[in-house]
C-alpha cells in the first residue's frame, strides 16, 4: 500500500485482495479505501466489522469500482461506502454482506451508475431514500432469497435503464406488470428476468 500511495505518476491502479489477506487489522481496509492512486478494488477477503471502523474522511478517495466477494460485512455497508465520492460501480457478491437491512440515504452514491446485489441470502429489507443514487442506470438483484420487495425509492430514479432480477421467482412476480412492485419499476425501459 505504501508503494501504491507514493507512485505519483500512476494513472490507473487495480488491486485485488485475496482471501489470505487480513483486512481486519492495522486499518488496512481504511488505507485501501483512501489510497489516492487506487481506482479499482476487488476484495475476496473477510471484512467483518472493519468497514464500520473506517473513521477517516473518505472524500479524498479516487476509487471508482468496488467489488466485494464473501467479505461477510456485518453492519450496513452503505453508510460508509456512500462516502466514496468517485464510486461509479459497486458490486456486492456472495455473502459480502451478512446483515438483514441496508439503507441508501438521501444524497448518497451521487455518481453511482451500476449496482449489483447478488448472493446476499440474509438481506431482508433494502431502503432507498429519495435523492439516493440519482445517476443509477443498471441494477442487478440476484439470489437474495429473503429480500421481501424492491425499494419504493427506485420509483424516483429516472435514470434507471436496466433492472435485472436473477434466480428470484417471488421477486419476478412482484415486478411483473400485475405485481405488487410494478409501480416502482414501470419507468424502467428494460426489465430482465433470469431463472
Amino acid at each position: 500500500m505504501n508503494a501504491i500511495t507514493n507512485w505519483n505518476k500512476i494513472v490507473v491502479c487495480d488491486v485485488n485482495i485475496g482471501d489470505s489477506c487480513d483486512l481486519t487489522d492495522d486499518k488496512m481496509l481504511e488505507k485501501l479505501l483512501t489510497c489516492p492512486n487506487l481506482h479499482n478494488l476487488g476484495i475476496s477477503s473477510k471484512v467483518g466489522k472493519a468497514l464500520a471502523k473506517c473513521g477517516s474522511d473518505l472524500m479524498s478517495s479516487k476509487l471508482r469500482f468496488l467489488d466485494l466477494f464473501e467479505s461477510e460485512i456485518e453492519d450496513d455497508p452503505m453508510g460508509i461506502l456512500r462516502k466514496l465520492p468517485c464510486l461509479i460501480r459497486l458490486q456486492l457478491y456472495q455473502e459480502s454482506f451478512v446483515g438483514e437491512e441496508m439503507r441508501c440515504p438521501t444524497n448518497s452514491f451521487l455518481r453511482l451508475k451500476k449496482l449489483v446485489l447478488r448472493g446476499l441470502p440474509k438481506l431482508r429489507e433494502w431502503r432507498v431514500e429519495s435523492g439516493a443514487m440519482p445517476f443509477l442506470s443498471q441494477l442487478t438483484i440476484g439470489e437474495c432469497s429473503c429480500l421481501e420487495m424492491v425499494p419504493e425509492g427506485l420509483s424516483g430514479i429516472s435514470t434507471l435503464q436496466t433492472l435485472i432480477i436473477e434466480q428470484m421467482p417471488e421477486m419476478r412476480e412482484r415486478v411483473s406488470p400485475s405485481g405488487q412492485d410494478f409501480h416502482k419499476v414501470r419507468h424502467v425501459p428494460s426489465i430482465i428476468i433470469k431463472d
